[in-house]
């Protein structure tokens, strides 16, 4: 790794020969190889390698291939990385964290890149849900006090949960804490404290 981290461009060729080469069942380690390069510096060919590891049935194999894409990928990355969301699990929530990485770094200042994504009308339940929370509590931004808002009314109380856990990480004043004042009276507990530590 850190061979590769020195080499930097010189290093693409190499690995994108290692990648033809290699069964598929045998990549963790060269998709670890492909993670010490920069976004700058990697030859595209890998990166599509990444995204197109995250649908692998062995989901050891696709959490290495998001870890990668955490460090690597770009805007072409995100829609896999965005299918990879649904999956229940550690990959969905590796997944998770490399989207919210890829679209700080794409997007920066100048836009919203998870809301080009997915759309004004976020998923409601499951793996999906949960983990577009995730996404919006680490970039902390307040276009999603809306979207998360609509997730506190949602039938899983899991996705409540990861709503009302986002919810406290958008900064500043905003109709967040108005709604997470009557989530308190939520039927379950694991909502109620939620809504409690994000208040505090």
């Amino acid at each position: 790794v850190i061979l590769v981290q020195r080499l930097g461009p010189a290093a693409n060729s190499v690995l994108v020969a290692a990648s033809g080469q290699l069964k598929s069942t045998r990549r963790e380690p060269l998709f670890r190889l492909i993670g010490a390069l920069t976004p700058e510096s990697v030859d595209p060919r890998l990166a599509d390698l990444l995204s197109a590891a995250l649908e692998e049935p062995n989901p050891s194999m696709a959490s290495a291939a998001a870890e990668a894409l955490k460090s690597v990928g770009g805007r072409r990355a995100m829609a896999a990385l965005y299918r990879a969301c649904a999956q229940e699990g550690v990959l969905g929530e590796r997944a998770a964290e490399a989207l919210a990485e890829v679209a700080n770094r794409v997007g920066g200042a100048r836009g919203d890149e998870l809301s080009l994504l997915v759309g004004a009308i976020w998923p409601q339940h499951g793996a999906l849900a949960r983990n577009l929370c995730r996404i919006a509590a680490r970039l902390g931004r307040p276009e999603h006090v809306a979207p998360l808002v609509s997730l506190l009314g949602s039938s899983d109380a899991a996705v409540r949960v990861a709503a009302a856990t986002a919810l406290g990480r958008i900064p500043g004043e905003h109709e967040g804490a108005s709604a997470l004042c009557f989530t308190l009276a939520d039927e379950e507990s694991s909502v109620r404290a939620a809504a409690c530590r994000s208040l505090g």
